[in-house]
């Protein structure tokens, strides 16, 4: 008796950005997977091939399999193309066709950003998912010092590329709003994180303040995955407008975190701290 293989259509997603940005698409990819019922396939050669480092492959260094909770994912380059791809057509449409698609009918190739909550909340992700393959012994250190401290709150401020694009970066006004904010709060320590420590430093201390102020990278700057994986210790979180920071205070570990920010409608979650 012969056996039967169900032959699924194929949604091919082409995966670019930071990890943050990667994570977004993987969720929106994999949310119009399982609506279609397709299979999803990957395509990363955006990734290998960009020069800057913070733009290549960093979700694959996270643990997957709770994330896509059972759907299978093929990672592909344009230099090894699967046989399936060869054999059929494939149309090439944008996000907002994909999410506006009744059912699939052949194989689609398709790009988008997916920056909307609602992406990443319909797969219900487990907050334990995405921990990193492997860290150094001094992420793992830095992690357990964060678990172990009282009044702390680690501080994300994005700048570098966010200045000359249309969201920009986010004003010092608003990060002196947060400063008092935490004060209230009995926060004693800041851990500041940022592509731009002297621009951070800058911004900080012209805001009148009584903290402790430590910057963790000032000797070696953490890679993509550790940054993620070090936000999501912080019992108190002011995430960036980054989408790193996004999604490191989605799921953040702790039972019950404050997570302080400026994000829009589309990305606000409650109970976030949300101030403007």
């Amino acid at each position: 008796m012969k056996r039967t293989f169900e032959v699924k259509n194929l949604l091919e997603l082409e995966i670019r950005g930071g990890l943050g940005n990667q994570l977004f698409q993987l969720a929106g990819a994999l949310s119009q997977a399982k609506r279609l019922g397709a299979d999803l396939v990957i395509n990363e050669t955006a990734l290998r091939r960009h020069s800057d480092y913070t733009r290549q492959n960093w979700v694959k260094l996270l643990e997957l399999d709770q994330f896509t909770k059972g759907t299978e994912i093929m990672w592909r380059t344009d230099a090894r193309l699967l046989a399936p791809f060869k054999k059929r057509n494939r149309l090439q449409i944008d996000e907002e066709s994909v999410v506006n698609l009744k059912n699939l009918t052949g194989n689609l190739h398709f790009r988008g950003w997916f920056q909307e909550s609602k992406f990443p909340l319909s797969l219900n992700i487990e907050k334990h998912s995405l921990h990193p393959i492997s860290t150094s012994g001094e992420i793992k250190l830095h992690v357990k010092n964060i678990v172990n401290s009282v009044n702390v709150c680690g501080i994300h401020m994005r700048f570098g590329d966010f200045i000359d694009t249309s969201w920009g970066v986010i004003p010092s006004e608003w990060y002196t709003k947060i400063l008092k904010e935490l004060e209230r709060s009995g926060v004693e320590e800041l851990h500041v994180y940022s592509d731009d420590i002297e621009m951070a430093r800058e911004v900080l201390e012209g805001i009148p303040h009584g903290y402790r102020i430590i910057f963790p990278e000032q000797h070696g700057t953490f890679l993509p995955h550790e940054l993620f994986w070090t936000f999501r210790h912080y019992q108190n979180f002011v995430s960036s407008n980054s989408t790193l920071s996004w999604w490191a205070s989605f799921l953040n570990l702790n039972q019950n975190p404050k997570i302080y920010c400026k994000w829009e409608d589309h990305l606000f979650l409650k109970p976030w701290i949300r101030l403007n």
